[in-house]
């Protein structure tokens, strides 16, 4: 190869290595940003644990106000609506959430519980048994948003009548629209002290937070080892044959 084609071949490759590591680097600084986030949620989750548990009396105010709010509730369950979440898992086995309504006592209201995970049985096909106490009982929990879908949703994808009572994940606004029943804008996570419920290990805000720390160092570590590697080659290419 002659000393141009070998520069050319070298700047292009350059080129390459350098738009790689921007591209790392820049993931990098995401998932920083990320981890920035959840620290702050963290933070705001430890503060409103230590307010007074809510009631039914003072449930008021939108789902970011009331996130991570402890709260106290008399109601009793509608398992008639209950639904199903799907692609759950609990140490590496296949399951659901269960998402029951709690119409709440004295005043007609209701909130969806998610009451834990369940195991998925021999196939989707057939949905778990699941039993629900049965006339008012009390229940304490946390409140939370609903989980985003994991997956990207397309038109198709959304919910519809087809979907039956396994849903692929929760979709307030479709539950209003295909039961008729108004519910709050968030979602109550069941104490796993609390009766009614079923495996409630919840996903811990400081795990996330770490997670996201650790894509950093990963991202960061491939732009270093891209321009390591492209380093070494050109050195390998400039060194004098023997």
């Amino acid at each position: 190869m002659g000393r141009k084609a070998r520069w050319s071949a070298e700047i292009g490759l350059g080129i390459a290595a350098l738009c790689l590591a921007v591209l790392f680097a820049r993931l990098g600084f995401w998932q920083l940003a990320r981890a920035a986030e959840k620290e702050a949620l963290v933070s705001a989750a430890a503060a409103r644990a230590r307010l007074p548990a809510i009631t039914f009396e003072t449930l008021v105010g939108s789902a970011d106000e009331l996130r991570f709010r402890k709260a106290t509730l008399r109601g009793s369950f509608e398992p008639g609506h209950q639904l199903f979440i799907d692609n759950e898992t609990d140490h590496g086995r296949a399951g659901y959430h269960v998402i029951t309504p709690l119409r709440l006592a004295h005043s007609g209201r209701r909130i969806l519980v998610d009451r834990g995970w369940v195991p998925m049985g021999p196939d989707r096909g057939h949905l778990p048994a699941i039993e629900s106490p049965a006339g008012e009982i009390e229940l304490r929990g946390v409140l939370d948003r609903p989980p985003a879908p994991r997956f990207a949703i397309d038109r198709l994808s959304r919910p519809g009548p087809e979907w039956g009572r396994r849903w692929a994940y929760l979709d307030l606004g479709y539950f209003v629209r295909s039961t008729g029943l108004s519910v709050e804008p968030y979602v109550m996570l069941l104490d796993p002290d609390a009766p009614g419920g079923f495996v409630r290990e919840w996903p811990r805000l400081q795990d996330r937070h770490l997670r996201h720390l650790s894509y950093a160092g990963q991202w960061f570590l491939l732009a270093g080892v891209t321009v390591c590697a492209y380093v070494a080659l050109l050195r390998s290419h400039r060194r004098p044959s023997a």
